[in-house]
């Protein structure tokens, strides 16, 4: 296998993090990889990965008309695939990746790439929420979008052996389970202690660290209220609103305000930079990871806090988050959609510390490992 096509439509977040990870070591294992991306994708200085960006950006502005956002949602997705199948032809790609699995709309997006893999073309994609409530229309076209969208991939790679709803049998279809290795930030600009001053925040006072989007399945809401339990608790949110529909900023200040701990929660409501990210996770404790149960996905954020060594509190349905978190000890799996479980996971913690297995972690979900096992699937064909 000598080129890879690598499709990478989001230039933000948790998955341009992945998408970097997984490119460069592909890359780094002899393969020319070419990502076709955004404008506003980001290319490391020591990635060994190729760029085309010449896809529109996926992201939406906030606020306007929905009926005019989803619109231009549409128009985008299907240009943007326009533009892959034209790719694939145009470089005569045979294996093509892709970034994240989406199987909106696929009915009217998915033709020609079934055609692509009738003629030999190899799709893998990473599924990144192999198992999901949400839907978009009717249950007809949801399980219509699902079984186009996966009819034409050989290879869907997930980090749990699970199996996929994909709405009709895909006999064809392998499933090929990758680790999730920790992402390349860098180091923090300045001591912890620095850190915390900065913040207002005393030195030995108990830092809790809830980073990302703020999402309502995140329950930030049990985090505020575990401050009225754990007095000594200071609980610092780096991240935004990830979308209109979800509870604003404001939802949680009020609460602290009502609950009486508004001195203690430090909010910085903006997009925070990898270089912000590593003094915001040096500055804290633990992470708090207090997904809903109907979250039943990988999170990033879980193998950022493994990059800067920092145990979290960890809340999930079954997935590979519970999994990798029980099996390195690298965090404290508690109830999900419980509030106490959240207080008690704390207080456990911060009364008889684990010691986290990071070196076995980080041979067992390196990069490299998951590039290989990516690789061996396409070769496997050859």
């Amino acid at each position: 296998m000598n080129n890879l096509l690598y499709f990478a439509p989001a230039s933000y977040g948790g998955l341009l993090n992945y998408t970097q990870e997984q490119a460069d070591a592909i890359a780094a294992l002899g393969v020319d990889v070419q990502v076709v991306c955004s404008p506003n994708f980001i290319k490391r200085e020591f990635d060994r990965y190729s760029v085309l960006p010449i896809l529109m950006e996926s992201r939406a502005p906030a606020g306007g008309n929905k009926i005019l956002r989803g619109i231009r949602y549409i128009r985008i997705l299907l240009k943007n695939m326009a533009i892959l199948k034209a790719e694939i032809i145009k470089g005569e790609y045979k294996k093509v990746l892709f970034a994240a699995y989406t199987e909106y709309f696929s009915p009217l997006w998915a033709i020609p790439f079934i055609k692509l893999a009738q003629k030999g073309v190899e799709f893998g994609a990473v599924v990144q929420e192999p198992v999901r409530d949400f839907r978009v229309g009717p249950v007809c076209w949801h399980k219509l979008s699902i079984a186009t969208a996966y009819r034409f991939l050989k290879y869907a790679f997930v980090h749990e052996s699970v199996t996929l709803d994909t709405g009709y049998c895909m006999s064809k279809l392998k499933t090929v389970v990758i680790p999730y290795g920790p992402h390349r930030f860098p180091s923090p600009s300045k001591p912890r202690e620095v850190l915390r001053q900065q913040l207002g925040i005393p030195a030995e006072a108990l830092v809790l660290l809830s980073f990302g989007h703020i999402r309502d399945n995140k329950n930030l809401d049990y985090a505020v209220r575990a401050l009225v339990e754990i007095p000594d608790a200071f609980l610092l949110v780096a991240g935004k609103r990830s979308a209109s529909s979800q509870r604003p900023e404001s939802y949680y200040q009020d609460l602290a305000i009502k609950l009486g701990v508004a001195d203690r929660c430090k909010w910085i409501l903006e997009y925070v930079s990898e270089e912000d990210a590593a003094n915001y996770f040096t500055a804290s404790d633990l992470i708090l990871l207090t997904y809903s149960s109907s979250f039943r996905s990988a999170s990033g954020v879980l193998h950022v806090a493994a990059r800067y060594e920092k145990p979290s509190i960890v809340s999930a349905g079954q997935g590979s988050l519970q999994s990798v978190v029980r099996k390195y000890g690298i965090g404290l799996w508690v109830e999900p959609d419980s509030p106490y479980a959240v207080v008690e996971g704390i207080k456990t913690w911060v009364n008889c510390p684990r010691k986290p297995d990071w070196e076995s972690y980080r041979v067992d979900n390196s990069w490299i490992l998951n590039a290989k096992i990516v690789l061996d699937s396409f070769k496997s064909a050859d």
